[in-house]
């Protein structure tokens, strides 16, 4: 596209870069997803459900079946594995929340050289 201004010229390449970060939020926001409450804290209610059926076996049924404590160690470790995706999955979407921060305030400053640029026409 030609135009005679070149103030014209600039403020279009100005409004692509916009429009590329813009697009580029949408994106970075579209992964963020939220999840369902089931998705949460779906894992940590069975492992709930599994530690209260051991107390269950160990408490009504020891007459019958010997539980130790290395019964526990399964449902520890099953914890701490989950705790420790919890922080990645954490880490990622607050990595993901400063890139769309920053995208935001790029588009900001864009925006001000358009309205500079305006002001000179």
């Amino acid at each position: 596209m030609q135009t005679e201004n070149k103030n014209t010229e600039a403020i279009l390449v100005l409004e692509r870069q916009i429009y590329n970060y813009q697009r580029a939020n949408a994106e970075l926001q579209t992964s963020l997803g939220e999840r369902s409450l089931m998705q949460k804290y779906g894992l940590y209610l069975l492992l709930v459900g599994w530690f209260l059926a051991l107390e269950f076996m160990k408490n009504w049924m020891g007459f019958f079946v010997e539980i130790t404590d290395v019964a526990y160690i399964p449902i520890v470790i099953v914890f701490a594995v989950l705790l420790v995706l919890e922080y990645r999955r954490d880490k990622r979407r607050r990595e993901t929340m400063e890139q769309i921060k920053e995208n935001r305030h790029r588009c900001n400053e864009l925006r001000q050289q358009i309205e500079t640029l305006r002001g000179r026409m």
